[in-house]
């Protein structure tokens, strides 16, 4: 998919409604709501799927569907992995919500909207410089402040990413709404990231170098899709 493509079309509704959406989804499963003996977290699950069902049955883009039902699949065995068996993160009832993989779906939903401003494949290469600029400066301050190695490693395997692929344009805006979801989602305590994951490296509650696992989400979602595409086309018709 390419900015391009996106450039000539307006941003859909959950462009717009995906911060008001977020911010009640994370509140309802918050240890503050927990605390006053109120567990909204079913009441989050719910909302989530109204929400995704509401995603898919409006948006005007076949591939883009396809790659949000693959983005709930790729990301509940990588919330699995990365959570409950690596424990590099750990969520407040030490399982994954049902809201988690649906909203990682919404994220890559919501925010290939971005593509569709006009303004943003005018200004493609200032664009992928200062965000580049940006994500190295946020990741070696994270090192250098909080002694934050795994964001350190991550990031060397951002910048490899980003040598090697295309649409580097989408992934200067994908890591906003990534870490606008760490952020309340850590401070609310949805979700926590220990100190000292593998007992080799440390970090901060949240990494800044939580963004790149989800430039690896992005990615292979992408490669799943095209992989989708290709099997569809080949498949002949009767």
């Amino acid at each position: 998919m390419s900015a391009e493509k996106y450039s000539t079309r307006r941003p859909h509704w959950s462009f717009y409604t995906f911060v008001p959406s977020t911010l009640l989804i994370l509140f309802l499963d918050s240890t503050w709501l927990h605390g006053h003996r109120l567990d909204g977290q079913w009441l989050a699950n719910i909302i989530a799927a109204i929400y995704f069902t509401a995603m898919l049955r409006t948006l005007d883009d076949r591939p883009l569907q396809r790659m949000m039902w693959l983005a709930v699949l790729i990301s509940a065995a990588g919330e699995l992995i990365g959570s409950m068996v690596m424990e590099v993160w750990i969520y407040r009832k030490d399982y994954v919500p049902l809201y988690v993989p649906l909203g990682h779906a919404i994220v890559i939903g919501s925010g290939f909207q971005i593509l569709r401003l006009s303004w943003i494949e005018r200004h493609r290469r200032a664009i992928v410089s200062v965000g580049c600029g940006t994500y190295f400066g946020l990741i070696v301050g994270a090192l250098l402040l909080w002694g934050d190695t795994l964001s350190a490693v991550l990031g060397l395997l951002m910048t490899v990413l980003l040598l090697r692929w295309r649409n580097r344009l989408l992934y200067m805006f994908m890591p906003i709404p990534v870490l606008f979801v760490e952020v309340v989602g850590t401070a609310f305590g949805c979700w926590h990231w220990p100190a000292a994951p593998f007992g080799l490296l440390s970090t901060t509650n949240p990494p800044i170098g939580s963004i790149v696992l989800y430039v690896v989400l992005d990615m292979s979602v992408l490669l799943a899709a095209s992989w989708w595409e290709a099997r569809r086309q080949k498949v002949p018709s009767f």
